[in-house]
């Protein structure tokens, strides 16, 4: 593919993979667990890592997190703590806390914030709550209500997915229809020949080059040309007339000794490799031998 086009074809990849909506995620069951990571956390926080989470309660579509134990807590640090939680377990984006006293479920703190969204308002971040009887209610905005333990995105309907292929399908036409057009203006002699490597030297075709052990040897046109042909058909006899009609053509501006004179310079340039080997088939032609 040529490399202009290369960056396309990545766009139209990624805008794929991207735009197909995925399917599988949040079920009952990993919300609970996220809420018990929370609850564990917070205890940490506070220095006690020996007192329990309590079963998580669903009422109605909040949750309440409570504890076996009292505790403080800072808010700034609560919130932290369930942001990289809801964020690492990827449970919600969108989300309601309010905590509350166990006996008059008096509100002490609350907010709501959401993830994708830099300019949330924080109330009393810095202010140190006591240790006291507290549980953490939290309502998720961006979950369907009435969440059961099936999964809550459910798979894409033929529908969604027609959608989002016909908005990405004029990008595929243009990115093919490019493709063809350079692919067909493009000449077959001028495509790139990457570099090939016989014996221990590395060979450019299209510089005209041989690199042996970092030193750099040039070639003459024709001398390339009959490398290149020799190597195409190596460890196999090329007759002397099939070798000079390929390589000099229908040029004229050879003789009888032309070759074996290319030959010979040939055979100089390759001389640090001796496993490489020009061999003079006599009465009939050439053969270059590489080994391995």
């Amino acid at each position: 593919m040529p490399k202009s086009l290369s960056p396309l074809f990545l766009f139209v990849a990624f805008a794929c993979l991207k735009a197909y909506p995925k399917s599988n995620l949040r079920t009952e069951q990993q919300i609970q667990d996220a809420l018990r990571v929370v609850g564990h956390r917070v205890l940490l926080q506070f220095g006690d890592s020996i007192s329990r989470v309590l079963p998580i309660h669903k009422i109605d579509d909040n949750y309440q997190v409570y504890f076996e134990t009292d505790f403080g807590f800072n808010p700034d640090s609560l919130i932290t703590i369930i942001n990289d939680v809801l964020q690492e377990t990827e449970a919600s984006h969108h989300y309601r806390l309010a905590v509350k006293t166990c006996n008059g479920s008096d509100v002490v703190y609350s907010y709501e914030l959401n993830l994708r969204l830099t300019n949330n308002l924080l109330p009393c971040a810095q202010r140190d709550q006591p240790v006291a009887c507290y549980e953490l209610w939290f309502t998720f905005l961006d979950l369907p209500t009435g969440l059961n333990q099936e999964t809550v995105i459910k798979p894409a309907t033929e529908k969604s997915k027609m959608h989002y292929w016909l908005l990405l399908l004029p990008i595929v036409l243009v990115g093919v229809f490019l493709y063809l057009r350079m692919k067909k203006k493009q000449p077959r002699d001028n495509v790139e020949i990457e570099v090939i490597q016989i014996g221990k030297f590395e060979f450019n075709p299209k510089s005209n080059l041989l690199e042996f052990d970092g030193n750099k040897i040039e070639l003459s046109g024709k001398e390339s040309e009959l490398l290149l042909h020799l190597y195409n058909h190596k460890n196999e006899t090329l007759e002397r007339d099939e070798i000079l009609a390929f390589v000099w053509k229908d040029e004229g501006a050879y003789v009888g000794r032309t070759l074996d004179v290319f030959i010979s310079k040939l055979r100089k340039k390759l001389s640090p490799d001796v496993t490489l080997k020009i061999l003079n088939i006599r009465g009939v032609g050439y053969r270059l031998i590489v080994e391995g």
